[in-house]
């Protein structure tokens, strides 16, 4: 490829896969792109140490590729640059070394930063929901077997008392039927005493056919 100043040509032959290269390598790194991912107010969620670090890692990548395009422009013979750098500068959006494009710089880090935190927080969120829902479940099922159980339990009490109620009420029956035996014989005997203990009365028959006769 040949470079030309106006109608002019300058400089030597120049690769063009180095230049597309480069091109690519800055548009796709650095161009202004999408900004809806800074939140409302650029609401800082990066702790300092992430931000640092990715601050740092932005501007290395920055330097690093400015000494490519100068080593490309270094290459053209007898060309300084200074025309190239005008128009390759269009591809340097964002970011350079003034006090507003490192503060740009700042606030993207921050805002990158501040997808990835509230993806983690959304995690947590999402999580602490999945532990509630376990919990909820959890609590039914110990419901449902504590009520199961109870109904078992209930059961087999009612169930053990109407048998001693029956067994009760049996031996109440039994004692009941020996005692009114044993009263009644007592009471025959007694009366059978005073029966005889009356004078021209013989027996029990005796005394009730004079009490009919009267």
């Amino acid at each position: 490829m040949k470079l030309f100043f106006g109608d002019t040509p300058v400089g030597g032959e120049v690769d063009l896969a180095d230049f597309d290269a480069l091109k690519n390598d800055v548009a796709g790194k650095y161009d202004k792109g999408d900004e809806s991912a800074i939140p409302d107010g650029k609401r800082d969620y990066a702790d300092a140490a992430a931000m640092e670090s990715a601050v740092k890692g932005n501007t290395n990548d920055i330097s690093s590729l400015q000494d490519d395009f100068q080593d490309l422009i270094t290459a053209l013979e007898g060309f300084d640059g200074s025309q190239l750098e005008v128009e390759l500068s269009g591809y340097f959006k964002k970011y350079g070394k003034g006090d507003d494009d490192q503060e740009a710089l700042i606030y993207d880090s921050a805002a990158k930063m501040g997808v990835v935190v509230q993806s983690n927080e959304q995690a947590i969120i999402d999580n602490a929901n999945a532990i509630t829902a376990g919990d909820l479940d959890t609590l039914q099922k110990a419901k449902d077997h504590a009520d199961a159980q109870d109904v078992i339990n209930l059961q087999s009490a009612k169930t053990y008392a109407d048998t001693k109620d029956t067994e009760t009420l049996a031996l109440a029956k039994d004692h009941s039927d020996a005692n009114d035996t044993v009263t009644l014989g007592a009471a025959n005997t007694y009366t059978d005493e005073k029966i005889a203990a009356i004078p021209g009365v013989d027996g029990l028959q005796d005394f009730e056919d004079k009490v009919d006769e009267l």
